[in-house]
């Protein structure tokens, strides 16, 4: 079983490794109180959006057209895992029972699951789109107003949750989207110190922030930086990080 390899393999592969580079604060914070491992030779590099997948021109937001909210989501979702935190339909249900539009899009696996198609049909603030390719789905988001980054919450996957910073938010960023999150820490950490969200506890306040003065300001910021998260931008310090292993022998 692999649950039963998976601690020696996680172990030899970091004690063993000449550095290592993580993916968030929180992986590389865990891996450095759990083994023996030389701080020094660590990094944390996010999971940063091609160049090339990011739209050079948006689209008119719907908004515009229609003057209500539009929330969009990309990824997996879930109906049959029980506790999942992509389980999303009661948060779905709460946010258009506001008022506000909730469009889906879903990774391959989670188009299988027809119980999203089915909330669709329950609401009429609640769009099913299906799956797209990356390139097209990221032009298609840009005529929405924000990007929904929040999970189903719950005893089992919290620590989980707090260490994990999903594609989808550089992806959104890259759109020209700010990010609505519930305050898992390091989605919270890294949307806070750029200035890039809402982070909100629960849909009430969520629906009380985003009728804040504030709102316009942020979007205003997410577009003015929007090209700042690629991977090109970053990657000179992954070569600086190579170099600095190799030139310590």
């Amino acid at each position: 079983m692999i649950r039963d390899v998976y601690p020696r393999l996680e172990k030899m592969a970091n004690e063993r490794s000449d550095g290592r580079i993580y993916v968030t604060e929180g992986v590389r914070d865990y891996i450095q109180e759990r083994y023996d491992v030389d701080a020094s030779k660590d990094m944390v590099f996010y999971s940063y959006v091609n160049k090339s997948m990011v739209p050079s021109q948006l689209r008119i937001n719907l908004s515009e057209r229609d003057a209500k909210i539009h929330v969009v989501y990309i990824g997996s979702v879930t109906s049959l895992i029980k506790d999942s935190h992509y389980d999303l339909r009661e948060i779905f249900r709460d946010i258009a029972g506001h008022g506000i539009h909730v469009h889906m899009y879903v990774s391959i696996w989670g188009a299988k699951d027809i119980a999203y198609q089915r909330l669709a049909e329950e609401s009429n603030f609640i769009h099913y789109h299906g799956h797209l390719d990356q390139k097209s789905l990221l032009d298609e988001i840009t005529q929405y107003d924000f990007g929904w980054a929040g999970f189903n919450v719950n005893r089992k996957n919290r620590e989980h949750l707090d260490v994990a910073l999903p594609n989808k938010v550089f992806e959104y960023v890259g759109c020209g989207l700010p990010v609505l999150a519930i305050p898992h820490k390091d989605i919270r950490n890294f949307l806070n110190r750029y200035n890039l969200e809402l982070v909100f506890n629960d849909v009430g306040e969520l629906v009380k922030q985003l009728k804040s003065d504030e709102v316009s300001k942020i979007r205003k910021h997410v577009l003015s930086s929007r090209h700042q998260f690629s991977i090109e931008n970053k990657i000179p310090r992954v070569i600086d990080f190579y170099e600095k292993i190799i030139g310590g022998g």
